[in-house]
């Protein structure tokens, strides 16, 4: 799986833009990069996953967000806000956000870019 980070400093966000399979060791290693990258900067983080195959099973979508010594340096890393937005598997990435919800890790999946802006930053849909 490969990533892009982009950063908006208007909306205070760090996008990362997926595309390719996933693999545990790459999102592992991406999402340790982007979080010290969004909440180093007091920012919050946008996963762009629309162009992503899961390329895992979904018992790893429950035992991902628990590596915590692996994935998070820093406690704060696990606290800031996070919205994921997906085009397919719908079933695998609510499942993930459930299971990363219950490790106390911050993340709501969309279906609509739109939607994960607005929650990002603190507006309400009309």
């Amino acid at each position: 799986m490969d990533y892009r980070v982009d950063i908006d400093n208007e909306n205070e966000i760090v996008l990362c833009t997926c595309t390719g399979v996933l693999d545990l060791a790459s999102a592992k290693s991406m999402t340790r990069d982007v979080r010290k990258r969004a909440f180093g900067l007091g920012y919050q983080l946008l996963h762009d996953v629309t162009n992503v195959s899961v390329g895992i099973k979904i018992a790893d979508a429950y035992s991902f967000p628990l590596d915590m010594e692996n994935i998070y340096e820093d406690f704060k890393h696990r606290q800031g806000k996070v919205a994921l937005v997906y085009k397919e598997d719908a079933e695998f990435w609510k499942f993930f956000e459930t299971t990363a919800r219950n490790a106390g890790v911050s993340i709501l999946v969309f279906c609509e870019m739109e939607a994960a802006m607005n929650w990002l930053i603190g507006e309400q849909p009309s």
